[in-house]
């Protein structure tokens, strides 16, 4: 039986913690659980800028960087 990581919230920090378990060198399975029908992301702070156009692009992370 193989052992793996299960990270309980597949939001924004879930999706963190998965990236710094590869970052550390860990390269068994992860399991992300949570309750968005979408993989994570980062979601950037909505204000009057973000809707003109004039906030910086923040970058997602990426699926198959887990």
């Amino acid at each position: 039986m193989t052992k793996g990581m299960l990270i309980i919230g597949a939001g924004e920090c879930g999706g963190r913690a998965a990236l710094a378990l590869r970052d550390l060198g860990y390269d068994g399975p992860v399991t992300l659980v949570g309750d968005e029908p979408h993989l994570p992301y980062e979601r950037p702070p909505l204000s009057k800028d973000a809707m003109a156009g004039d906030a910086p692009v923040v970058k997602a992370i990426a699926s198959d960087a887990i």
